[in-house]
C-alpha cells in the first residue's frame, strides 16, 4: 500500500531577514520607557550589521493589526526636517494613513527627534542617508514585552540628500539654546 503524501512547509533557507530578526528579538525597554503612546529611535545590531530602527508604541494590539493586515492600503509618510538654530535636531516624521481605519482620527503620527549634536543622533543620520531605509517597529502598550509587527520604510533620494547634507554641515552649526527650544521650532516649523 503506498504511503500517503505528505507536503513539508518550505523552510528558509540562507539568512534570517533584518524584519524577522528584530520581529523576534525586540522587547519593550520598560524600565526606561514606560508603556505609553510614544516613538524614539534606537540603533541596533542585527547579524553584526548597524540598522537603524524606530520604535513606536500604539494604545492597543488592534490598531497594529489593522496596520498590518491593511498594509497594502497604506500611505506612509515620512520625513525630516532639520533646525540648525538654537539647537540643532532632526525632526523625524512616520506617518500612517489608512481610508478604511483612519477617516475619523485622521493619520497615525509617529514623530521623534534626532540630536545632531551627539554621536548616537549623528550616526544614526549617516546610516539613514547612506543605506536609505530604516526599520519601523511597532508594539502594543497590552503586550509590551513583544513587538507585534516590523516593517521597512524606504527614504526618498531627496531626504538622502537632505540626511547627508545636514551631516557635513552640523559641525559648524553652533548651538545657541537648548534642545526644548530646537524641538519647539522643529514643532513650529512640521505645523506651519
Amino acid at each position: 500500500m503506498p504511503k500517503p503524501l505528505t507536503i513539508e512547509a518550505p523552510r528558509k533557507v540562507g539568512p534570517v531577514s533584518v524584519e524577522d530578526e528584530l520581529l523576534r528579538g525586540a522587547q519593550w525597554p520598560v524600565t526606561e520607557v514606560p508603556p505609553a503612546q510614544v516613538s524614539f529611535p534606537k540603533m541596533m545590531r542585527v547579524s553584526g550589521q548597524p540598522v537603524v530602527t524606530l520604535w513606536v508604541m500604539l494604545d492597543s494590539y488592534e490598531e497594529v493589526k489593522k496596520i498590518k493586515l491593511s498594509r497594502l492600503y497604506n500611505l506612509v509618510y515620512k520625513t525630516f526636517l532639520c533646525t540648525p538654530t538654537p539647537y540643532p535636531l532632526a525632526l523625524w516624521i512616520t506617518a500612517f494613513y489608512n481610508h478604511m481605519y483612519h477617516q475619523e482620527n485622521g493619520p497615525r503620527w509617529m514623530p521623534c527627534y534626532l540630536d545632531l549634536k551627539t554621536k548616537q543622533g549623528m550616526d544614526m543620520v549617516r546610516l539613514l542617508a547612506a543605506k536609505g531605509e530604516y526599520q519601523l517597529l511597532l508594539f502594543a502598550k497590552e503586550l509590551p514585552q513583544k513587538c507585534a509587527y516590523v516593517t521597512t520604510i524606504q527614504i526618498n533620494q531627496g531626504l538622502q540628500s537632505n540626511l547627508q547634507e545636514w551631516v557635513v554641515n552640523s559641525a559648524t552649526w553652533r548651538t545657541l539654546g537648548d534642545p526644548r527650544e530646537g524641538k519647539k521650532m522643529s514643532r513650529q516649523l512640521a505645523e506651519g
